[in-house]
């Protein structure tokens, strides 16, 4: 697969945008994909370091005009530092000379749907990773890792746009996902810090952060200084380093993840480094450096993720020190925020999401199953099947059926526009089967049932069969809730049912009996609102396993 990726990095722009498309380029070459960077020649480019991590880079001239025609429309084409024309026209020349490209990943504020469109002849798809929703974009695919607003996308790309959006798609560098199985206890108690606002600083936050820590003198607290090769102050802070005691300088590093675990507190920005430090539940003092942050910075302050001293221009060293010397006397609001901080990015990061969707994933597995109606032939099958002991024992109804009972009861469906059966199968090998029953027009419900009757059915049939049942019922017969009925000890259709999606209403208690026992009935329901990211999450996030039921 061959796949480009157009992003810059520069003093103005930062190396974010850069370093988080490396992160996805390692993961998209580790499965045999061919990643190729194209970026422009700005002060502050990272190109050389792109290079040095193993991707070839198409570099674009140097900008050469001061005053160049911006686009008024799209609020950081100045980062571009061309018309836009002159960039789409340059990155299209390189293009031209592949024969085929399968995916253009553009990662850069300064780009919109105009030049992306401009791409398409060329490309096969195209995926936008952005964090503003501030401008329309013609993709396949947008990623935004960003805590959501809902619908904050639907204006700005096609209907047809998958959208990954939330802190559970953050593009993670194998780094923190090897030391998130390190995770440490943290008891609030401040000995270690580190100092990290992103690779190029632009603001000089490190310098007056080194100077807070200065005027705290706390000898017995070790501090790790973070910086970029791309930080113009990046000696100046170096030397500071070298006068302060138990204070060590680090500059473009690939440990930082273990910079984070060591830690008790970070200071740092707003920018992609956030989602790092949650994941670590890395307590952190924030300081805005760009007007980009601000929405991000102003909803983790508001939950707790974060403790947030303001703009870069507004915060003073004095409240760096006073905001210190208050954690330093104050450990439990320090737990509070590594416990949010761990919570707002869920129980695990979800590995590879992308790259899945982008090579294929567990979607290109669904091509060769299909759901059929159920036929006269099929009789002889199913009645094995339904006449099982492992299907029966999870039924209503647990006697053995006789063929005569088998073939009324397919008769009657010919006459029944409640119900619906449905036969599942991989290619021409019937695996299971779905029943859509009580079809409640007037209310648009209805229930299902289903199973996996052939013992030696692929790995994953299961969870196939469920997305394909699902996707008829919410996608083809426009039902909006899909309820069912499950036996209390059936702990394996239970998770079944929560892993495609449903929650629990309630029970019938003490509803049937079974082996001489009365058992509680648990109701549960899917709903067509909660489908679509119901449905993306199992086709993209390993949602095909081991499931048979």
């Amino acid at each position: 697969m061959n796949i480009f990726i157009r992003t810059d990095a520069s003093v103005e722009i930062g190396t974010g945008h850069v370093m988080r498309c490396l992160t996805l380029a390692k993961d998209l070459k580790m499965k045999g994909a061919r990643v190729t960077f194209i970026c422009r020649k700005l002060t502050g480019n990272l190109l050389n370091y792109i290079e040095e991590q193993g991707f070839e880079v198409n570099s674009l001239p140097q900008p050469n005009e001061s005053n160049f025609k911006i686009d008024s429309m799209i609020k950081h084409s100045h980062w571009l530092k061309v018309y836009w024309k002159i960039d789409m026209n340059q990155t299209k020349n390189i293009l031209k000379k592949e024969p085929q490209i399968d995916w253009l990943i553009v990662d850069h504020y300064a780009i919109d749907k105009k030049w992306e469109r401009e791409m398409r002849p060329l490309v096969r798809k195209i995926m936008v990773i952005d964090d503003l929703a501030d401008r329309f974009h013609d993709c396949d695919l947008l990623l935004d890792q960003n805590i959501q607003l809902d619908k904050r996308y639907d204006k700005f790309v096609p209907k047809t746009s998958l959208k990954l959006l939330g802190p559970k798609y953050a593009l993670l560098r194998q780094e923190f996902r090897d030391a998130r199985k390190q995770l440490r206890f943290r008891d609030g108690n401040i000995k270690c810090i580190l100092i990290f606002f992103g690779g190029s600083d632009s603001t000089n936050e490190t310098i007056k952060t080194l100077e807070a820590i200065k005027l705290l003198d706390k000898k017995n607290i070790k501090v790790d200084v973070v910086v970029g090769s791309t930080n113009k102050n990046k000696e100046q802070i170096k030397l500071f380093c070298e006068d302060l005691p138990n204070t060590i300088f680090h500059c473009q590093i690939d440990y930082i993840a273990q910079l984070m675990l060591k830690a008790d507190l970070s200071i740092g920005a707003g920018g992609s480094s956030t989602w790092e430090r949650c994941y670590l539940g890395l307590p952190t003092l924030t300081i805005e450096t760009a007007n980009n942050q601000a929405e991000i910075i102003s909803i983790l302050d508001n939950i707790g993720v974060i403790s947030h001293l303001g703009k870069s221009h507004d915060v003073r060293t004095e409240d760096i020190v006073e905001k210190l010397e208050y954690l330093l006397n104050n450990s439990d609001d320090l737990k509070r925020i590594s416990n949010s901080s761990l919570c707002v990015m869920g129980d695990e990061s979800i590995e590879n999401v992308v790259v899945q969707y982008i090579l294929g994933g567990n979607m290109s597995k669904l091509q060769k199953y299909t759901l059929q109606d159920m036929k006269e032939d099929n009789l002889e099958l199913v009645l094995k099947w339904r006449n099982s002991k492992t299907i029966r024992s999870s039924m209503y109804t647990d006697h053995i059926i006789t063929m005569t009972e088998h073939k009324e009861w397919f008769k009657k469906l010919a006459n029944d526009d409640s119900t619906i059966v449905k036969i599942f199968l991989s290619e021409s090998k019937p695996l299971g089967l779905v029943n859509i029953s009580k079809i409640d027009k007037k209310n648009n419900k209805c229930y299902w049932g289903f199973y996996i009757g052939e013992q030696d059915a692929p790995l994953g049939s299961g969870t196939i069969m469920g997305i394909l049942a699902l996707e008829f019922i919410f996608e083809k017969l426009g039902i909006r809730k899909i309820c069912s009925e499950i036996l209390e000890y059936n702990n394996a259709s239970l998770r079944y049912h929560k892993k495609l999606g449903f929650i629990e209403e309630g029970r019938f208690v003490k509803h049937l009996i079974k082996n001489d026992q009365y058992i509680d009935v648990i109701l549960m329901a899917h709903f067509s609102e909660k489908w679509a990211d119901g449905k993306k999450d199992l086709l993209l996030i390993g949602g095909i396993d081991h499931d048979r039921n």
